[in-house]
């Protein structure tokens, strides 16, 4: 432990955890060589009714197994920290268990039948099986398997499921300081997080100041306005000239705190460049060898994909020609067709596309 801060609106935890090795999550293989460090956050259980936050030093690794898909990995805080998960494995359970007591008995089903499917996308996960083949295999939505890959227990899926972010989470310290300043009007209130950007309805506010009317307030969030994942995603897609200077400061900074990030990012940027460009024959095979010896899981799936069939995508990344005018009258062919569904033949059909050319 490292240091303990005391905010209005959490407690925040500093704390290093180092260990000498870590088994590889991939293939089980132990490690001691150290490839570098990062700081997690990690939410933990209330303490004194305010929320805890800990910002806990970790070691990533090098795997030395070298047939592992796995380059890097974070060694985990066994009781405390587990694989993509932003909170504590105590909370996660005690999370889980709300929701079932919370639910009655339409939750306590879900809740299980959340748990037999991650069992099932688990025990087809440990055959091999991609997330593709799994969500065919169990009819779910490929997100839905992803979700279920990544959550290590059960616990931790049920969690995942029903402590998502709302649109109410950025705007909750100015609630919370103008509650205090007096102004206890929903409407008020409402009309303020508007101007500043709010799309949710006025219910969804009188809902969450109820608790300051009763005594029983809620914390606010223990972080500064959080960031939407889309708009950090469209910002890293653009070119910085397109951005305003703010929009150019915020993923600076971003990438100035997360190396992973930073690296993602030039990644993208130099595939967009290489795209734009038409570089492909000259730039694409150092791309995917750099995308494949970085720790990048979602671009090794997508490097992945383009190696099934290199030589079109350096065609299309090279060469002039474009499919779009195809496209084009594909997508007007499906346009008529539906504006004539059910009432006419293809005979009819036929004359329209002659008559009418693009």
């Amino acid at each position: 432990m490292d240091k303990i801060e005391c905010t209005p609106s959490a407690v925040v935890f500093r704390a290093r955890w180092w260990p000498a090795e870590a088994a590889c999550p991939a293939c089980g293989t132990w490690s001691s060589r150290v490839h570098s460090s990062y700081v997690r956050q990690v939410r933990d259980l209330p303490l004194g009714g305010r929320p805890v936050l800990i910002h806990l030093a970790m070691r990533r690794f090098l795997c030395k197994n070298a047939a592992c898909t796995k380059v890097t990995y974070a060694g985990q805080a066994d009781g405390l920290t587990a694989r993509y998960q932003r909170w504590s494995v105590p909370l996660a359970r005690l999370l889980s268990q709300i929701a079932l007591q919370l639910a009655g008995r339409a939750g306590m089903q879900l809740a299980a039948r959340m748990r037999d499917q991650h069992a099932e996308v688990q025990a087809l996960a440990a055959r091999g099986m991609g997330l593709r083949a799994i969500a065919r295999e169990l009819g779910v939505d490929r997100k839905t398997a992803r979700r279920f890959v990544h959550a290590a227990t059960a616990d931790e899926a049920v969690a995942r499921a029903i402590s998502r972010p709302t649109a109410l989470d950025r705007y909750q310290p100015h609630l919370h300081r103008r509650w205090n300043q007096g102004c206890q009007d929903a409407a008020m209130l409402h009309a303020e997080i508007t101007a500043l950007g709010y799309q949710g309805s006025l219910r969804t506010v009188y809902r969450y100041l109820q608790p300051l009317r009763t005594g029983t307030a809620p914390a606010a969030s223990a972080t500064t306005p959080s960031l939407k994942i889309g708009e950090v995603t469209s910002w890293l897609f653009r070119r910085a000239e397109d951005l305003n200077p703010r929009q150019q400061q915020l993923p600076a900074d971003l990438r100035g705190h997360c190396a992973q990030l930073d690296r993602l990012a030039e990644h993208v940027t130099s595939f967009a460049k290489m795209m734009t460009k038409r570089t492909g024959d000259q730039q694409l095979a150092g791309w995917l060898e750099r995308v494949e010896a970085d720790d990048q899981p979602e671009l090794h799936t997508f490097a992945a994909g383009i190696r099934q069939d290199m030589a079109a995508v350096t065609a299309g990344l090279t060469l002039p020609y474009s499919s779009g005018a195809t496209e084009g009258n594909v997508n007007r062919l499906k346009a008529i067709k539906r504006q004539m569904y059910g009432r006419a033949s293809l005979d009819l059909l036929r004359k329209r596309v002659i008559h009418h050319p693009p």
